[in-house]
């Protein structure tokens, strides 16, 4: 699944909920990189209880992603979380 900045990649696991995360350089120098991956990792800790028991996610920025701020990443984790809920009741 995506969003316009970000990619995630959603597996079911056993255990907790998890997190894998990738901003690569092409999305800025060390510091963008570092502030991204930060924002990404407290918008899964704030919506963590949204996604499956057992969800392992991973989020891979895109080149667009530069600047982002945490609205925009909470806003994405919610779209995602909202998906995933409606595609488990699916067949």
């Amino acid at each position: 699944m995506y969003t316009a900045r970000l990619v995630f990649y959603a597996c079911p696991g056993g255990g907790p909920r998890r997190l894998g995360c990738t901003v690569p350089k092409i999305v800025g120098p060390a510091v963008e990189r570092n502030r991204l991956k930060r924002l990404i990792r407290e918008a899964f800790r704030r919506t963590r209880e949204r996604f499956p028991q057992g969800c392992v996610l991973v989020v891979n920025a895109k080149r667009s992603a530069a600047g982002m701020k945490i609205e925009d990443v909470l806003r994405a984790f919610l779209d995602i979380a909202g998906r995933l809920g409606r595609e488990e009741v699916l067949p």
